[in-house]
């Protein structure tokens, strides 16, 4: 079954902590979008994606959007990612602070697909606005069928441009061996567990 894609782009600031699992478990609240991506019409699931992350055994559930339009993931694949900040890669920065702004806000399917659109806009560089540039577009025919979503991805979009505030990326260690994801900065029982699973890596190194 196709899943959602992800796409690295050039010149990345190096990763700030040690390689940890993630692992997709199932798609949340959202909705099939269709969009043009460099000239192709595609399909994929706009709206919250399920994971785990295992950092030494941690299990520490995460709610993630796909940033990403050239990779597959699929039900159970787990694959090695560093977590960067967002607000340290400007190719990045926007769509993190999309989510920080408006990840807690989500309630319904569409606000989950308005955030997701959103997200992919930003880093793809379409005006959502006009739905021209960029290698991403909405589906003329999406895009005119569901303009409440698009409007609420507008106004997504102009909150995280209008406050620039962190968020995380999971980025996919090697390239290509998942898709990127960018959530939220953890709660703080996350970070504990994160912690302790980056404790535990430099430990078994030192031994």
């Amino acid at each position: 079954m196709r899943r959602l894609v992800f796409f690295m782009l050039a010149g990345a600031v190096s990763p700030a902590f040690a390689t940890i699992n993630l692992r997709f478990d199932s798609t949340g609240p959202g909705q099939t979008v269709d969009f043009v991506y460099q000239g192709n019409a595609e399909s994929a699931f706009g709206g919250v994606l399920n994971f785990t992350l295992d950092p030494a055994g941690a299990n520490t559930p995460l709610q993630l959007y796909c940033a990403d339009l050239k990779h597959f993931i699929g039900g159970g694949q787990q694959y090695g990612v560093n977590l960067t900040s967002t607000l340290s890669e400007p190719q990045y920065s926007v769509a993190g602070s999309i989510v920080s702004n408006s990840a807690g806000s989500v309630v319904t399917n569409d606000d989950a697909t308005a955030l997701q659109v959103a997200v992919w806009a930003s880093v793809y560089g379409c005006n959502l606005a006009t739905n021209s540039g960029g290698t991403f577009q909405l589906d003329a025919g999406w895009y005119a069928g569901h303009a409440g979503v698009v409007n609420t991805a507008i106004v997504m979009t102009s909150a995280g441009i209008s406050n620039l505030s962190d968020a995380m990326h999971y980025n996919p260690v090697p390239e290509g061996s998942g898709q990127g994801q960018i959530g939220p900065v953890p709660e703080p029982t996350s970070l504990i567990a994160v912690g302790l699973g980056l404790a535990a890596l430099a430990k078994r190194r030192r031994r």
